[in-house]
């Protein structure tokens, strides 16, 4: 299981403690094998809780490669850019 605790979110009634029970309440009734289930939701010393089966690795959720450096287009400054004194 996994837990989804959002932090201090129940005091003073605050809007987003009814959203997330909304949210907890929709996802319990909807089963779909791309959709992660929600088994439970409650309220522990002033945070909102939310227990849900734990998302399998995909190719999708593999690690995004590194970034390289964007080529110099054809006529730019050939100097490098510094900051005045």
């Amino acid at each position: 299981m996994a837990l989804k605790v959002c932090a201090m979110v129940t005091k003073g009634g605050h809007p987003v403690s009814r959203m997330l029970e909304e949210e907890a309440r929709v996802q319990m009734m909807v089963k779909h094998p791309n959709i992660i289930a929600v088994h439970n939701h409650f309220i522990y010393k002033d945070n909102y809780v939310i227990v849900m089966q734990p998302a399998k690795a995909s190719p999708f959720l593999a690690p995004v490669p590194p970034l390289h450096p964007v080529p110099a287009r054809a006529g730019a400054a050939s100097r490098p850019i510094t900051t005045a004194p």
